[in-house]
């Protein structure tokens, strides 16, 4: 260094630092960084002399190739993948050397993740990822178990109308539930009980307690509907009725028309009813039959057939039949031979007779009179 003749080399100490020497063979030579020169002196590294092999060592100031945020502080390389690095802030989805969990809040919504354990994922409601995020029910998430709620616009499967307002299940028997509209006849579920004008007749009602029931006269029932009464209906206590067709035990022909089998009531005798009340005869009333055992009053035979009620004179009621033609024959045969009978001759006897003339026979005994026309048969018996 003093002395161009010496050669004494790169001696540390010497106070000298010759051309060529540096500060790895010389410590009195401060050389820089410089690339090449086959020293890395204190204080430098690969970032600033290629002679250096320092590694990634933190806070030199330098970053070498291949190193990174998770060996060297002084990298600043962010998230990169690949680099077997996943430095602080980053994660998977930035970064594939990042084995992160899935946290909320980071930005990333790692595969496997869902908004469940994660609240940067948003992956909706599927079924099959163990998670049933807000919003999500049975009915788009099988993962669900939100049960039977109102208005979240699902009806899962066992729910219905009375637990569910979204469900329109209708009418369903054995379900646990009776729907507004629903009763006892469509729903077993329902206990609506006895409603009028519900279009349902439900066991043990009838037309008295629910309109929609046409039971009928059912006895037992505990009504007694309109149109029915104590003969056909046991639960009836109509009392005695005329025309309402029943004879109630305890009633009678005189408080009931319907009570004493047709003519057991009727008293007046008017011919063509059918009836021939007591007190009647053939006389008064044409439905009486004839007889003549007397003792009503009434003249229904001759005399001769035994009738007390008809006088001794011969004379007869006319227009019964044959047999008393026969006989009014034979008196007229008397009264024009002059015969006399009873207690004077019968007058008209000198009246001329033709065939199906009218005559009028009076007895003086009786004075009963009645018109009459000669028959045929007649006129043969008085030419006898």
């Amino acid at each position: 260094c003093n002395d161009i003749y010496c050669f004494t080399g790169c001696v540390s100490g010497d106070g000298c630092c010759p051309s060529g020497c540096n500060h790895c063979n010389d410590t009195d030579c401060v050389t820089a960084c410089a690339n090449g020169d086959g020293c890395c002196p204190p204080g430098c590294n690969r970032c600033n002399d290629s002679d250096c092999s320092t590694g990634c060592v933190n806070g030199d100031g330098c970053c070498p190739p291949g190193c990174n945020r998770c060996n060297d502080s002084d990298c600043s390389t962010g998230c990169v993948n690949g680099d077997g690095c996943c430095p602080p802030g980053c994660n998977r989805c930035n970064d594939s050397d990042c084995n992160t969990a899935c946290a909320n809040n980071d930005g990333c919504c790692p595969p496997g993740c869902t908004r469940c354990n994660d609240n940067d994922c948003s992956t909706g409601c599927v079924s099959g990822d163990g998670c049933c995020p807000s919003g999500c029910n049975k009915c788009n998430d099988s993962d669900c178990n939100t049960g039977c709620i109102s208005g979240d616009g699902c009806c899962p499967s066992g729910c219905n109308k009375c637990n569910d307002s979204d469900c329109n299940t209708g009418c369903v028997s054995g379900d646990g539930c009776c729907p507004p509209g629903c009763n006892k006849c469509n729903d077993s579920d329902c206990n609506t009980g006895c409603v009028s004008g519900d279009g349902c007749c439900p066991p043990g009602c009838n037309r008295c307690n629910d309109s929609d029931c046409n039971t009928g006269c059912v006895s037992g029932d505990g009504c007694c509907p309109p149109g029915c009464n104590k003969c056909n209906d046991s639960d009836c206590n109509t009392g005695c009725i005329s025309g309402d067709g029943c004879c109630p035990p305890g009633c009678t022909c005189a408080n009931d028309s319907d009570c004493g089998g047709g003519c057991g009531c009727v008293t007046q005798c008017i011919g063509g009813d059918g009836c021939c009340p007591t007190g009647c005869s053939t006389c008064n009333d044409s439905d009486c039959p004839v007889t003549c055992a007397g003792g009503d009053g009434c003249c229904e035979c001759d005399y001769d057939q035994g009738d007390p009620d008809c006088p001794s004179c011969g004379c007869h009621r006319p227009g019964f039949g044959q047999a008393h033609d026969t006989d009014l024959a034979h008196v007229l045969w008397r009264l024009w031979m002059g015969v006399p009978f009873g207690a004077s001759k019968a007058e008209g006897e000198d009246v001329p007779l033709q065939p199906f003339d009218s005559f009028e026979v009076r007895c003086a005994a009786c004075h009963v009179a009645g018109p009459h026309e000669i028959g045929a048969w007649e006129m043969g018996r008085l030419a006898q």
